[in-house]
């Protein structure tokens, strides 16, 4: 994947999601792509800037960094979905916001917002169900008081 033409691959939108999903299934090439990824991104950046490309782009890493696909301690292999390690999810992202530094203003904006939306709704989810979590803690000591 590091010849002149690999943004080829990444270009093809039928191609797209079936070679991200089936690099990051092997949990133990998952590193080794992720990190592939992103330095195909960063220098092929130029020619996969296009909108529609990017989102196609997103929408593939977006299966790849589902919640579901957290690795469970001791994984050895992927059966649900891929498995990956934080630092392998960080270059995944950091290879697509790399696109998303060289688009126009207005898409950037656009794709920023759409690259980040899954994170910041998980955010929310945590938040929100550690507040109810804290909130009946918080009732059940009072009430022993």
């Amino acid at each position: 994947m590091s010849s002149p033409y690999a943004w080829l691959v990444l270009r093809t939108s039928h191609v797209r999601q079936s070679v991200l999903n089936w690099i990051m299934l092997i949990l133990q090439a998952s590193h080794t792509a992720a990190h592939a990824f992103r330095s195909l991104c960063n220098r092929c950046s130029a020619k996969l800037r296009r909108p529609a490309t990017l989102l196609s782009l997103i929408e593939a890493a977006e299966a790849v960094l589902a919640p579901s696909a957290q690795p469970s301690a001791g994984a050895q292999s992927c059966t649900s979905g891929p498995a990956l390690l934080s630092e392998d999810r960080v270059a995944i992202i950091e290879g697509l916001a790399r696109i998303v530094a060289v688009l126009p203003p207005a898409d950037a904006a656009a794709a920023g917002l759409r690259l980040s939306t899954p994170f910041i709704q998980r955010v929310q989810q945590t938040a929100t169900a550690t507040a109810g979590m804290l909130g009946s803690w918080i009732c059940s000591v009072l009430r022993l008081t």
